[in-house]
């Protein structure tokens, strides 16, 4: 019968009520009474992630390698495809209404009449997160990874995830040599870069190729294979054959005296800049001047940096200027415009990659805006051979450093592979580890390397007239992060 609670517990106390269970809120059943089975108890459920076999799809996933390398046109349609696909599956399953053709529209820059701005900002989404998840041949390169829904449903997610939850979007990291053997593909999460770390990278990888290039500058292929070394892990690995390994030479003294230049006069003077280089080389003791485009192609980090928030017309009418300070060839000067150029797009985080950016410029720039003999260079850069005759001419120089970008297996065995073409290892050092800092930001480069780094006296002299310097010891680390801010930061072009 009914009773209530606080007589239960008084009964029980009591010992007046043996062998009973208080259930519910108003009712004794005995111990001994059929009772319903707890189902939570009864039944066991274990959440392991979700059972699948994937054997169909490693098969089909070996089909597709098997047919590799594909042809460029090939590798640029799936890259197409799969770039609008994922981005409408992607957004679509968050409620977003655009259908696969207005998906397409919205990623080629046009907008749809009925659509929200909400929808429009979610599908461009997809070039900076799914877009990013294909590797440089068009397809993406990883496996499923066997370990629950989540990467699954993200599966270009490395299990390094777990350690950097604030990283995105997805970006590639090149052909790394090291991976996680769960996870075979190309690509892991880094973390957002600001215009500023990607304008400090590329300043501090032109620091970087200069020195790493000093050991072999001016030495020929034979020299340096008879050393018998098939990778140079150090700056000075070669100081038995160059005295001023890790100092800086021209490559990143002109960058660095354009721009105090730039910055002393709020704009571009040709005279004063002249002045500034004569009276460098008169106190320089290391090295040989560098004369026409060997001078004016690391001045196009400069122009860059200090153009970034300029239209892209602004900034190559800028290059041509510059260039014309050492060049009068028009190939000359419209290669200082075609590296300008590119590291206006990766700092400007317009493309994330190196076989995008090469994409672009063919297309992009292509026909009248772009020189055929570069176009044709460009071309060559993408086939996995290389071929050079060893004149270290401009053209090839610029072929040395475009395929290396896209075909390096790391950033240290790339650098490496450059500075044992010896030549014109400082530049091409300099211009490579300019496109990869611009890509990868400045925590790329090795710190040992950097430690390596010396400034020249004569350009040391030069900036310690600047009152921030004054009483500092040059770091060529600190130069770089201090020039790009303050070029960042300057109206030297104008906006």
């Amino acid at each position: 019968m009914g009773i209530s609670d606080r007589r239960v517990r008084r009964l029980c106390n009591e010992g007046r009520i043996e062998g009973a269970t208080k259930m519910g809120s108003n009712w004794i059943i005995p111990d001994h009474a059929n009772k319903p089975i707890d189902a939570r108890t009864h039944i066991e459920k274990h959440y392991k992630g979700i059972v699948y076999d994937f054997q169909a799809v490693d098969a089909l996933k070996q089909a597709i390698d098997n047919h590799k390398p594909f042809s460029a046109t090939l590798a640029r349609t799936l890259h197409e495809n799969l770039l609008v696909e994922w981005t409408y599956h992607s957004n679509a399953i968050e409620w977003n209404t655009l259908t696969l053709t207005e998906t397409k529209v919205v990623l080629e820059g046009l907008t749809i009449g009925g659509k929200t701005m909400v929808e429009h900002l979610e599908e461009m989404k997809g070039i900076n997160t799914s877009g990013q998840a294909l590797d440089s041949r068009g397809v993406a390169s990883f496996s499923a990874p066997r370990d629950g829904v989540s990467y699954l449903a993200f599966p270009a997610l490395a299990p390094e995830r777990n350690h950097h939850a604030d990283s995105f979007p997805l970006a590639p990291l090149g052909n790394e040599a090291q991976r996680d053997s769960s996870f075979p593909g190309t690509y892991a999460i880094v973390g957002i870069m600001s215009i500023q770390e990607r304008a400090n990278g590329a300043l501090l990888g032109l620091f970087v190729g200069d020195g790493f290039g000093s050991q072999c500058d001016g030495l020929s292929k034979e020299t340096l294979q008879e050393e018998g070394i098939n990778t140079l892990q150090e700056v000075f690995s070669l100081e038995h054959l160059r005295s001023d390994c890790g100092i800086s030479g021209e490559v990143s003294d002109l960058a660095l005296l354009l721009s105090m230049s730039l910055l002393s006069n709020q704009g571009l003077d040709a005279d004063h800049f002249h002045a500034l280089v004569n009276r460098y080389r008169e106190e320089r003791e290391e090295g040989y001047p560098l004369d026409a485009y060997r001078a004016a192609l690391p001045l196009s980090v400069v122009v860059a940096i200090a153009g970034i928030e300029l239209k892209q017309k602004q900034v190559r009418d800028i290059a041509l200027n510059v260039a014309s300070l050492f060049c009068e060839d028009s190939l000359e000067k419209e290669a200082v415009v075609l590296f300008s150029h590119c590291l206006y797009l990766l700092i400007n985080e317009e493309v994330f990659d190196a076989e995008k950016l090469v994409h672009d410029l063919l297309t992009q720039r292509g026909g009248k805006n772009l020189d055929e003999q570069l176009t044709s260079l460009l071309s060559r850069a993408r086939k996995p051979e290389l071929i050079l005759s060893g004149n270290h001419t401009l053209k090839e120089t610029l072929l040395l450093v475009f395929h290396t970008v896209l075909h390096a297996p790391n950033f240290e065995q790339g650098m490496s592979d450059i500075a044992r073409m010896g030549g014109d290892a400082r530049l091409a050092g300099g211009l490579y580890g300019a496109l990869q800092g611009a890509l990868r930001g400045p925590d790329l480069f090795p710190d040992h390397w950097i430690d390596e780094l010396v400034s020249s006296s004569a350009v040391e002299q030069a900036i310690k007239k600047q009152t921030l310097f004054k009483r500092e010891t040059i770091k060529m680390e600190r130069l770089a992060l201090t020039m790009s801010e303050r070029l960042l930061n300057a109206t030297v072009f104008g906006r």
